[in-house]
């Protein structure tokens, strides 16, 4: 079982910042999980651009003996605050995972969408959501058409 995710020591969000969270239960599989994020297309940067549709690969995650886990979202660009997303735990084979930890290499970052689905063999094991953070002391805008 996941429980729930603390967002920036419960500080409001106006950057990138850290998530943190325990997994009750059995931690055999801890090393077979990895953390993806996907925009809220309901959301806007700063500037009024909405997400790439893609997952993207949180890099970083460490999972500790008991269960805690933690990483930091660097979030590409600091007016990218105000998108919300939702971060899946993914479980997969290690050929599964590793393609999820290196699809940016091998599409290049510039200009990179992220994935446009999960390998096929992922599987989902739970999410949490984070809401718009705030930038220059101002929500998510209306999204540019």
């Amino acid at each position: 079982m996941f429980c729930p995710a603390l967002l920036n020591n419960g500080a409001p969000l106006d950057g990138p910042f850290t998530a943190a969270g325990n997994i009750a239960g059995s931690l055999s599989q801890l090393s077979e999980l990895v953390i993806v994020n996907k925009g809220n297309p309901k959301t806007c940067d700063a500037y009024g651009n909405p997400p790439d549709p893609g997952y993207y690969y949180a890099r970083g995650m460490t999972i500790d003996a008991e269960g805690g886990w933690e990483f930091f979202e660097g979030l590409g660009y600091d007016e990218a605050v105000t998108i919300g997303r939702t971060y899946y735990f993914v479980a997969g084979s290690a050929d599964t995972l590793d393609a999820i930890r290196t699809d940016r290499e091998r599409h290049g970052s510039d200009g990179y969408t992220g994935m446009a689905a999960l390998p096929g063999k992922a599987r989902v094991v739970a999410s949490f959501y984070q809401s718009p953070g705030t930038y220059d002391g101002k929500g998510s805008p209306p999204c540019k058409s």
